[in-house]
């Protein structure tokens, strides 16, 4: 995980403002943005409730377009979450889908492994906590 310094900070937004004016701010700008847009990682966290929001399954394949790893944790029952997460494009037809039933050591185990390794995860038939402990991952 990167933390950025106030001053780095300050020194990278002082070099913004200076490109704002220029006549190839765009190519400047994106010269910043690439020196800056190294070792990091993407938090986010977003909680839809009973409706699928406006332009969801397009946002989710860009982010998967950019090998960015997706869950969706709920406490539906297994077809009502895979339904889901397809009409969303978090699953698509193209994907191996694996099946982790049960509460064990051993299936909790085989859990945390497919998840490093998924592109996308949905996690159904969960409690709070059971959702509080999958972000922990």
């Amino acid at each position: 995980m990167k933390t950025m310094p106030e001053d780095e900070y300050k020194g990278l937004k002082e070099r913004l403002d200076d490109v704002a004016a220029t006549e190839d701010r765009e190519d400047k700008i994106h010269q910043i943005a690439e020196e800056i847009e190294k070792y990091l990682y993407l938090l986010g966290l977003c909680a839809v409730k009973d409706r699928l929001q406006d332009n969801a399954p397009q946002v989710i394949q860009d982010w998967l377009l950019a090998n960015i790893k997706l869950g969706m944790l709920t406490g539906d029952k297994l077809e009502a979450a895979e339904n889901i997460a397809y009409s969303c494009r978090l699953i698509t037809g193209e994907m191996h889908v694996m099946r982790c039933f049960g509460k064990t050591p051993e299936t909790e185990e085989l859990l945390v492994s497919m998840v490093l390794h998924c592109e996308s995860v949905v996690v159904c038939r969960v409690s709070p906590k059971q959702k509080a402990e999958m972000v922990c991952l």
